[in-house]
Order: C-alpha cells, then sequence, then structure tokens
C-alpha cells in the first residue's frame, strides 16, 4: 500500500464517527508496540 499524499483526497474518503469516552493525545516512543487499549494512531514520516 502507498501513502495518500492528496490531502483532498484524504478528507474526502474520511467518515469520522465521535466515539463516547475519553480522548487523549500521546507522543509514544519509536519502535514501542502500541498499548492494549489504543484505538487508532499515526505515524508521521521522517525526512
Amino acid at each position: 500500500m502507498t501513502a495518500e499524499m492528496n490531502l483532498q483526497a484524504l478528507l474526502a474518503g474520511m467518515h469520522p464517527v465521535q466515539r463516547e469516552g475519553e480522548y487523549v493525545y500521546v507522543l509514544w516512543p519509536h519502535g514501542r508496540p502500541l498499548a492494549a487499549g489504543i484505538e487508532a494512531a499515526v505515524a508521521r514520516l521522517r525526512a
């Protein structure tokens, strides 16, 4: 799978739904496995 670089294409394909519960944002150490209960993660490519 290749990365989508077109922001308009990304936004057009999204259908977000807000779920009940607590939302937090954290920086996660590179290479560390995700903890149980994490529902979504976004990785930033380093140049």
